[in-house]
């Protein structure tokens, strides 16, 4: 993901095989980490609904952490990078 790209320009490339979206973080978040490591990686955007809502989420220290939980809780653990956007958490598997 390119670091100038804004949060609306990603939403405006739809979901597709390298980004997904979800509005929370879900109980399965670490499946869908584990299943883009296991394809050719991607973004998944935190904050954004199905329907390209930007809604946002906690992006606090806490919140990354959580993330990072369900990477390591993949068999092998999955390395990833969080970084906050615009209100939003992107995580690049």
């Amino acid at each position: 993901m390119d670091r100038k790209a804004g949060i609306r320009e990603l939403v405006r490339q739809g979901e597709g095989q390298m980004l997904e979206f979800k509005r929370s973080i879900p109980r399965d978040l670490a499946k869908s980490i584990c299943g883009m490591a296991n394809a050719s990686g991607g973004t998944i955007l935190l904050g954004i609904g199905d329907d390209g809502d930007i809604a946002g989420i906690d992006t606090s220290n806490k919140t990354i952490a959580k993330v990072e939980d369900y990477s390591n809780s993949c068999d092998p653990a999955v390395a990833l990078s969080v970084q906050k956007l615009e209100g939003c958490l992107a995580v690049e598997v």
